[in-house]
């Protein structure tokens, strides 16, 4: 590993394959945050905040947030959306730049919406996922989704908003070929040697 360990982000639309992704890099022997998993700990420290904003429809049986009620409310309204957001993304910034400056070897950030946390600033470069609407609704649908909610998620998504330097890996064959992309950033950016080893 170099000295100083680069900041990685990847990004795309639901169902593109960014998970996909993350696992190859975790293969790698990268360090991978999952951003969505982070926000969720923030959820649950302004919890009461939410439940005075949204209602106590937003807790689920155990007493956790339940994030498919609070998902409901939201995504139906984008004022609604923007209050959660102003609630919860401060301090979701605040949990990533920490693990950031605390890092000892190159570090991933698997996020949804890096443009809206301000994240790019933070990174080295970019890997957005890109698949075809086929695609990701097969995804989806293998995964469990219902067509209303893949069309709903879809409709809500917007076309990432992008910064600084990035790559675009087109993500609609196999595994083996999304992997051979990735290798082939990495290679370039001189991260990794021809056999896919890491400096």
């Amino acid at each position: 590993m170099k000295e100083r360990g680069l900041v990685i982000i990847i990004t795309g639309k639901a169902g593109a394959g960014k998970s996909t992704l993350a696992e190859i890099f975790k293969g790698m022997g990268f360090e991978v945050v999952d951003v969505d998993h982070v926000a969720h700990e923030v959820l649950e420290e302004k919890k009461d905040d939410l439940v005075s904003i949204f209602g106590p429809v937003i807790v689920g049986k155990s007493g956790e947030v339940n994030r498919e009620a609070l998902g409901r409310i939201v995504f139906r309204d984008k004022n609604q959306l923007e209050v959660l957001e102003r609630v919860v993304h401060p301090i979701l910034v605040e949990k990533l730049k920490d693990i950031i400056n605390s890092r000892k070897g190159h570090i991933v950030l698997d996020v949804a919406i890096p443009h809206k946390l301000g994240l790019f600033p933070y990174a080295d470069f970019s890997i957005v996922v890109e698949s075809s609407p086929e695609k990701i609704k097969e995804r989806l649908q293998q995964k469990g989704w219902s067509t209303e909610k893949i069309e709903s998620v879809l409709k809500n998504q917007e076309r990432e908003v992008l910064e600084g330097k990035y790559f675009i890996l087109s993500n609609n064959g196999t595994f083996e070929e999304l992997r051979e992309g990735l290798f082939k950033i990495l290679k370039q950016e001189g991260i990794i040697y021809e056999t896919g080893g890491s400096i």
